[in-house]
């Protein structure tokens, strides 16, 4: 199945295929780039991944039907089915969702405050990491739907940003 991926309020094309002689070994499609690697999974839930060039990674993967979150680095982005009709990326209207559960540790922006596009409008704590959510374009905050500590659910509002013209 080809899935899309939507850092920023882009996409981008992802396909995944195992090799049928090794199930850990794994090609990743991102576009036009072909990244292989190896995949384990560790025993916290881990995904332990080994590049061809010999750089280790790991990532949290979370699936909620057919949607996943993965986390590696300190980012987080959704995958999903390309033929998605409502796609969750935070680039259509403004709209700023909880990419998983988890909690929230800080508020960092004010109602009607100015933002621009990659500021850190809050952080969340989930799968053992913690996670910035930033604004996907510059434009004003218009609501926050969230307060600190509070728990959230996977696909939760949390901020609206209106987009600003120009």
């Amino acid at each position: 199945m080809k899935y899309w991926i939507g850092p920023d309020g882009g996409a981008l094309g992802v396909t995944a295929k195992r090799s049928p002689s090794d199930p850990e070994r794994v090609i990743v499609t991102l576009g036009e780039r072909q990244i292989h690697l190896v995949a384990r999974q560790a025993p916290d839930g881990m995904l332990l991944l080994e590049l061809a060039d010999g750089r280790h990674l790991g990532a949290w993967v979370t699936r909620d039907g057919q949607r996943y979150w993965v986390s590696c680095g300190g980012t987080t982005v959704v995958v999903e089915p390309a033929n998605t009709e409502s796609r969750s990326d935070i680039g259509h209207g403004g709209g700023l969702e909880a990419p998983m559960p988890g909690k929230v540790l800080g508020i960092h922006v004010e109602l009607g405050q100015h933002v621009k596009r990659g500021d850190t409008l809050l952080v969340m704590e989930a799968m053992k990491m913690e996670h910035p959510l930033v604004a996907p374009f510059d434009g004003i905050v218009r609501e926050i739907r969230t307060e600190e500590g509070e728990m959230v659910s996977s696909g939760a509002a949390l901020v609206v940003v209106e987009q600003e013209e120009g």
